[in-house]
């Protein structure tokens, strides 16, 4: 399963569901955690000025020694030649530092005491990659760069995604959702008056409409929505901005990456605001 959050995407097991994102494209952390125990998580931080991805690794470790020292446990670590770090305290992990487009990352996997999480370690390393790509809990959309991610919340069989478009102040704001049991909650509806109801835009024009996608219009607010059928699904894209270049576009929805409908969100939301650097969780 893809993932991409924040400029960078990789590939984790179709179990794995966020259970942590803070932080912005500067710096931040994800945790994603699977069946049984294992979790990927990624440290991200921009790399200044002479800074090298090893100092960064280390003064890592050193932070995570300070803090098990304060709390009287045992704590050891080790680097290898290659960037790969391992380290043992109240958690144990193998990890490696990664310099990916001007940022350092931290991977790391960790697992039940027994469960060997190289593996699961070697595949996110291998698909980690720069991504205009967003991609969590069944929503995966493509973006320009110049969006900034205002606030998210991930409810069971809803996810909800909301950027800021780049320009004066309220220059306006993108909103993607996407809703499982899409059949159900249709019950007869029309996709568009689904969408009127959802949006709140009771008077909305429908610019375009077929059996399965709508467009809608209100004042200078813009929306497209699809119903996929096969998944169960309904995607909805709606844009608050006047300029041209940001009326909301079919192909920002990218329809083939995801979750498939059954599996289940958990019930939490984050915010950029909540931690703004890469410390330790």
């Amino acid at each position: 399963m893809t993932f991409a959050w924040q400029g960078f995407l990789l590939d984790v097991p179709d179990d794995f569901d966020p259970v942590c994102l803070t932080g912005d494209r500067a710096s931040g952390y994800a945790r994603l955690e699977g069946d049984h125990g294992r979790a990927v998580q990624l440290r991200w931080m921009t790399l200044r000025g002479g800074g090298s991805l090893r100092a960064t690794t280390s003064a890592y470790l050193a932070r995570l020694e300070r803090d098990a020292r304060r709390q009287k446990l045992a704590f050891s670590s080790t680097i290898d030649d290659d960037g790969r770090y391992r380290y043992s305290g109240s958690v144990s992990a193998w990890g490696a530092g990664v310099a990916l487009a001007e940022r350092a990352f931290l991977i790391e996997a960790s697992g039940k005491r027994k469960d060997s999480v190289l593996p699961l370690l070697r595949r996110a390393l291998e698909t980690l990659a720069p991504s205009d790509l967003w991609c969590v809990l069944g929503l995966a959309l493509r973006l320009p760069q110049a969006v900034k991610l205002r606030r998210s919340k991930f409810l069971a069989g809803r996810t909800e995604l909301e950027f800021q478009v780049p320009g004066i102040l309220n220059a306006g704001t993108i909103l993607a959702v996407r809703v499982g049991y899409a059949g159900r909650l249709l019950d007869g509806r029309s996709l568009s008056d689904w969408c009127r109801a959802a949006l709140g835009w009771t008077r909305a024009e429908v610019v375009d409409e077929d059996s399965v996608k709508v467009r809608l219009r209100k004042g200078g607010r813009e929306a497209v929505a699809r119903f996929d059928q096969a998944e169960d699904r309904i995607v909805l894209v709606s844009s608050t901005s006047r300029r041209i270049e940001w009326k909301p576009r079919w192909d920002w929805i990218d329809w083939d990456a995801g979750y498939s409908e059954g599996e289940v969100a958990p019930s939490w939301s984050a915010s950029e605001d909540a931690v703004s650097s890469a410390t330790p969780q």
